[in-house]
């Protein structure tokens, strides 16, 4: 998922440089850069150091059910 994120951000780098002054084009950068930001999270998670308290207490910190 991190390198199709990269290639993305690439391609939008690459786009037109009047394309750099819409206003999705700074949308889509946001979003791009937040995505990669939280995937060394995501990665965390699957990690299989992670036993059934840390899930209970990240359950906790979002208070939300969720099936790991």
């Amino acid at each position: 998922m991190d390198e199709v994120a990269v290639e993305f951000i690439q391609r939008l780098q690459n786009s037109n440089k009047d394309v750099r002054h819409w206003p999705i084009y700074d949308f889509l950068k946001s979003k791009f850069f937040g995505f990669r930001d939280t995937m060394p999270l995501i990665t965390d998670l699957r990690d299989e150091s992670m036993r059934p308290r840390h899930w209970n207490e990240l359950r906790f910190e979002v208070k939300e059910e969720f099936n790991e």
